[in-house]
C-alpha cells in the first residue's frame, strides 16, 4: 500500500499570514501520527488540504500517491470532524445505515461497530435528541464504517465519558493492529500517547519537532523521580505529592538521586521519563516544572 499522505514544502498563505509554511510530513502505511499544536497552529488547515478542501496551496500534497480529493481517495478515507451537524428528526440508525450503504458489506460493518462500542440502545434515538458526547460517538463510528485504509480524527473523544473513551481507544487500537493508518489532532495528550506511534508538533504553520513518542519524550533529558518518605523531604523545592509518592522533575537524575539518598530518608525509588505533556511544553519553549 502506498503512503496515506506525503507533504513536501506545503504552504498555505492568506495574504501575509502563513497558515502553513513549508511543511514536510509523511505518514507510512499502518502507522499512526498525532499532530499536536496550540490553537491556530495550522492543524485544521493541514487536514483540509489532505481532504481536498483547501484551495490555493503551494508545494506538493499526495494522498495515496494521487492529488487530494479524488473519488477513489474519498472511498479510502474516514473522517471525524471537530464540528458536527446531523439532519434533524431522523434516528441514529437511519443515519448510520445511510452512510454504510455507500460501502461494501454495509450491514456487517455497521453491526461490527454497534457491538464494539455497545450503543444498540441509542439506535432509535433521533439525532436532535443526542447529547454532545453521543454526537462524538456516532461521528467516530461513521469514520470507520467503510473499513477505510486511512482515518483522520479531529479531537475524537472530547466530551466523552471515560468508559466510552476507553472503548473507543480499544476499537481504534484494533483498527491499527489490522493495518489501518491514523492521523489524530488532539489537545488530549494522554490520547495522543495512547493511540500514536509518531508525534509531530506544528506551531505557527511549521513542523518544529517530529519523532516516535519515546523519542519526543526522551529528547529533552528530563526524568521524573518518585519516592516514598515518612516525613516531607526538607531540602527539595518544588515537589509534588501524588498517590503516596513524592515526585520531582530533574534533568540530572544521577546527581539528584545521590543527593536524595545522602540527605533524605527515602524508599521505593522510581525513575520515569517525563510525560508527553512536559515534552510538548518544552518543545513550545516552556520548561517542565514540578507543577506538572
Amino acid at each position: 500500500m502506498s503512503s496515506p499522505f506525503t507533504l513536501r514544502d506545503l504552504s498555505v498563505h492568506y495574504d501575509s499570514f502563513k497558515a502553513l509554511d513549508n511543511v514536510n510530513l509523511c505518514l507510512e502505511a499502518g502507522k499512526s501520527l498525532a499532530l499536536l499544536g496550540p490553537n491556530g497552529a495550522g492543524k485544521s488547515t493541514l487536514t483540509r488540504v489532505l481532504l481536498g478542501q483547501q484551495a490555493g496551496f503551494s508545494g506538493e500534497c499526495k494522498v495515496f500517491g494521487e492529488a487530494p480529493g479524488t473519488f477513489e481517495n474519498k472511498r479510502r478515507i474516514g473522517v471525524t470532524p471537530q464540528v458536527l451537524d446531523f439532519p434533524k428528526h431522523v434516528t441514529i440508525y437511519e443515519i448510520l445505515n445511510f452512510v454504510s450503504q455507500h460501502y461494501n458489506s454495509p450491514s456487517n460493518s455497521l453491526q461490527k461497530w454497534i457491538d464494539k462500542l455497545d450503543f444498540k440502545k441509542l439506535l432509535k434515538r433521533q439525532t436532535h435528541e443526542m447529547s454532545f458526547g453521543q454526537r462524538r460517538l456516532i461521528a467516530i463510528v461513521i469514520a470507520f464504517l467503510g473499513d477505510p485504509d486511512f482515518v483522520i480524527l479531529d479531537e475524537p473523544t472530547v466530551g466523552l465519558d471515560v468508559d466510552v473513551r476507553i472503548k473507543i481507544w480499544d476499537a481504534i487500537k484494533e483498527y491499527q493492529t489490522s493495518g489501518g493508518s491514523l492521523l489524530i489532532t488532539t489537545h488530549h495528550l494522554e490520547e495522543a500517547e495512547e493511540l500514536s506511534t509518531h508525534i509531530s508538533v506544528l506551531n505557527k504553520g511549521r513542523i518544529i519537532e517530529s519523532g516516535t513518542v519515546r523519542q519526543i519524550k526522551e529528547k529533552f533529558g528530563f526524568r521524573v523521580i518518585r519516592f516514598q518518605s515518612k516525613n516531607p523531604p526538607k531540602h527539595i523545592n518544588p515537589i509534588k505529592q501524588s498517590g503516596g509518592f513524592y515526585e520531582l522533575v530533574s534533568n540530572d537524575t544521577d546527581t539528584e538521586l545521590k543527593r536524595l539518598i545522602a540527605e533524605e530518608d527515602i524508599s521505593n525509588i522510581e525513575v520515569h521519563p517525563v510525560s508527553l505533556q512536559d515534552a510538548f511544553l518544552n518543545i513550545l519553549g516552556e520548561t517542565p516544572t514540578n507543577d506538572f
